[in-house]
């Protein structure tokens, strides 16, 4: 449009139905100032919800923990799935090559691996959780996707 011989051009962004370019992103909840330590979209609203029906902010994060213990685990016994699978053979390989072998699993590294994707996860998880729990649950649940 042409306004006093000045072309007023609208710049491309992200357009909702109605036309406005308001941030839709989860991270931002829709637009607005986003505080350090908020949880917006589907995660906070949970959070929310456990608060609101009754649980107490010690089990809401025994929850939290327990879920990426849990993770942590799926991921240990895959990783030894496929630990299983590839020395079982590289093993019959070399049996084949050399003669008899005896197969040494590094158990203790493979153990404190795991321990350490345990510590990591839960040093990853938690604390966002707590502070999330600091946050008043109606506005986590206004977040909720």
């Amino acid at each position: 449009m042409d306004h006093g011989g000045r072309r007023q051009e609208r710049r491309a962004g992200p357009a909702g139905a109605d036309g406005d370019r308001r941030d839709r992103s989860a991270l931002h909840g829709g637009g607005g100032r986003q505080h350090p330590g908020d949880v917006d979209g589907p995660a906070g609203a949970q959070l929310a919800l456990l608060r609101v029906t009754g649980s107490t902010p010690r089990q809401i994060l025994a929850i939290v923990l327990a879920e990426s213990l849990l993770v942590v685990a799926v991921g240990v016994v895959l990783a030894g799935g496929v630990v299983v699978v590839s020395l079982g053979g590289l093993w019959n390989a070399l049996q084949q090559l050399v003669g008899h072998t005896t197969p040494v699993v590094p158990t203790a590294q493979f153990l404190a691996v795991s321990g350490a994707c345990a510590v990591i996860a839960s040093l990853s998880t938690v604390p966002p959780a707590w502070v999330a729990l600091r946050t008043p649950a109606v506005r986590l649940i206004g977040s909720g996707g």
